[in-house]
């Protein structure tokens, strides 16, 4: 459950990050530059809120040593094919 909460967290960053270029790099709002940066601003506070929530997500997810995460999940894989095996 927390894979996709951190999941839906990083596409949101995602999101702001390209919608931040569009208004940078592509020049969006060239002629009123105050809302420019009253949009990016907004954005910056977005960005934050969604860093509080994700980091102590993703620190959950990746505490475990590589190698640890690796053996747990063939773990789950086989117990998995065990009990599907029985149907085939």
């Amino acid at each position: 459950m927390e894979i996709y909460r951190l999941s839906e967290i990083l596409g949101k960053f995602h999101d702001i990050s390209v919608l931040k270029h569009h208004i940078v790099e592509k020049n969006y709002f060239e002629t009123d530059e105050i809302f420019k940066y009253e949009i990016l601003n907004m954005l910056k506070n977005e960005e934050i809120k969604l860093e509080k929530k994700l980091l102590p997500i993703a620190f959950w997810i990746f505490a475990e040593k590589p190698y640890d995460f690796v053996n747990r999940l063939e773990k789950y894989w086989y117990l998995n094919e065990c009990k599907f095996s029985k149907y085939y």
